[in-house]
């Protein structure tokens, strides 16, 4: 498969000029840059008066370069090539003036943010450059969105759930007006009644149920359905807030710090489908709430409190569509 570098630069600071900082001393050159005990400085000075950053400038300098292309919003250009048609913009415009709706369309999943340093040349990757390809999408956070961090993601004429440490339950109302639906809607007592675990090992099981589907009041609820033009979905996202730890060169960090944990129930209805295969879909925020807490199991199978030291690294990641809260037990690599 062909890939095009995006980004190329060495993860060691030794080999590497980055903003503005020169290169350190080659090994000709004999220096000693001690520091005292009483010393709290960022950088050591070098014999040419520029400055050499610390550990932990360094880390944050690997961290910005190697994470803001994955997480970066979509550029106002990205956004232009992907716009839902204008018509349809013009057609729901009633609909459009009413707080928490939007209309959005969504390309079919072409696997084109592979990580950070490349990005796939096959299908529509080239066109579509913001992180997730067009594919994924964020409510949370009103953006499009890597698969990992959204909350829905459309391939394989399917609307499904990607995004790590998250219950997505979706539900086909059928060919009802988008309008007529809210939260007292019957066919959404098993969303509105809907109690997540804080308990990982059950929010596992109920990730398993999802993924062979609940039938409950006459629906099927399930984390991925496929996509129908003209029918009205409803999508309840549960972002569980915690840690899910990835690393670049050595440096950890924790994915959920780049995004917004938050509860939501969205309707939306299929509008269009294009010839390319992207779907355009009209929604609604129907209610918004704070995201439990996962609570992880240590060595010994006890839970963590808050602030404890983590003594074997358990977090989740989705290993496939479907089941997004499969467990891993080292940390990946972007």
């Amino acid at each position: 498969m062909k890939t095009i570098t995006l980004i190329v630069f060495s993860l060691s600071f030794l080999s590497v000029t980055v903003c503005g900082f020169q290169n350190p001393p080659t090994s000709d050159t004999k220096t000693n840059h001690p520091k005292t005990a009483n010393q709290h400085t960022d950088a050591y000075p070098d014999p040419n008066g520029a400055f050499l950053p610390d550990g932990m400038a360094v880390r944050n300098i690997i961290l910005q370069r190697a994470t803001e292309p994955l997480y970066r919003p979509p550029t106002k250009a990205e956004l232009a090539i992907i716009a839902p048609n204008q018509s349809l913009a013009q057609r729901y415009a009633v609909f459009l003036r009413e707080p928490h709706t939007g209309l959005l369309r969504l390309e079919p999943e072409a696997k084109c943010s592979e990580g950070v340093m490349v990005v796939s040349a096959r299908g529509n990757c080239l066109k579509f450059t913001m992180p997730g390809g067009g594919s994924s999408y964020s409510f949370r956070t009103g953006s499009y969105r890597i698969g990992r961090l959204a909350d829905i993601t459309f391939g394989s004429n399917s609307f499904q759930t990607t995004g790590i440490m998250t219950h997505g339950i979706f539900v086909n109302l059928g060919d009802v007006p988008i309008e007529s639906v809210t939260m007292q809607t019957a066919s959404l007592r098993y969303l509105s009644e809907f109690q997540p675990s804080a308990d990982l090992d059950e929010a596992k099981e109920m990730q398993s149920q999802l993924a062979n589907g609940i039938i409950a009041n006459g629906f099927v609820y399930s984390c991925a359905l496929k996509a129908a033009e003209g029918s009205t979905y409803v999508l309840s996202t549960i972002a569980y807030r915690g840690k899910s730890l990835r690393s670049v060169d050595g440096v950890i960090y924790n994915e959920l710090d780049f995004d917004k944990r938050k509860d939501l129930t969205i309707v939306f209805r299929v509008v269009n489908r294009a010839e390319d295969g992207s779907v355009t879909i009209l929604w609604k925020r129907l209610e918004k709430k704070n995201a439990p807490q996962i609570k992880r199991p240590t060595k010994r199978g006890k839970p963590h409190k808050s602030g404890s030291r983590i003594g074997k690294i358990e977090w989740l990641i989705p290993m496939k569509v479907g089941y997004p809260f499969a467990m891993a037990e080292k940390v990946n690599r972007l």
